[in-house]
């Protein structure tokens, strides 16, 4: 599936408000004619090195510049159940989800940066962070089905995390003093062991 996600992510130096886009893989139970379990897998790296990052000529007339390079990684692991509104033995093409559950994730981000006076280097600065998350996600999902074991899959979701933050933060941070962010997946799904509808009773001669 190809899914694009955001998140709020507290890390403990520097709150950021990021995403995983991309393809995201999902494995999934059917635990009753209603109640179906998923579990999905989504990463993401950014690479971001600019050089120069900044340029400029100080007071005594030397060219000066800097450079900064930026570093990130994300996994993300979404745990959640489906709700059908339709009963899944009514094998309706059309099936409609709520979708409730609870999201983990673990992020890595490293920054780099040195400045330069005549070309000559003047000052370097590092940092790294690191931080587990873990995110109330709810929302509804529409599935289509094609062919007796595929089915298109169109999910919306809204994620909250569950650290204890300010409201005042969180606006700061994702432009929601709720803190909700949203996600949306699209994709194709392959059913195994569909059930077979049993054969018509054969009239006796």
């Amino acid at each position: 599936m190809y899914s694009e996600s955001r998140y709020e992510i507290f890390y403990p130096l520097t709150p950021n408000y990021s995403g995983i886009f991309g393809p995201q893989v999902v494995v999934g139970w059917q635990l009753s004619s209603r109640l179906a379990a998923q579990v999905g897998f989504g990463y993401m790296r950014t690479y971001d090195h600019r050089d120069p990052s900044y340029t400029g000529t100080t007071v005594a007339g030397l060219p000066t510049y800097g450079t900064e390079t930026y570093e990130e990684y994300k996994h993300a692991f979404p745990v959640l159940l489906r709700y059908s509104l339709v009963p899944h033995h009514r094998r309706m093409r059309t099936q409609f989800d709520l979708i409730g559950g609870v999201t983990s994730l673990y992020a890595k981000a490293h920054n780099e940066s040195a400045s330069y006076v005549g070309g000559q280097l003047v000052g370097q600065n590092s940092y790294g962070d690191h931080a587990t998350q873990f995110y109330l996600t709810g929302g509804f999902g529409i599935r289509y089905l094609f062919r007796p074991h595929f089915e298109g899959v169109f999910d919306a979701t809204w994620s909250r995390n569950v650290e204890n933050v300010d409201p005042s933060t969180r606006q700061a941070v994702s432009g929601s003093a709720l803190g909700l962010t949203g996600a949306f997946s699209l994709g194709l799904r392959y059913r195994f062991n569909l059930p077979h509808r049993a054969a018509a009773a054969t009239p006796a001669p």
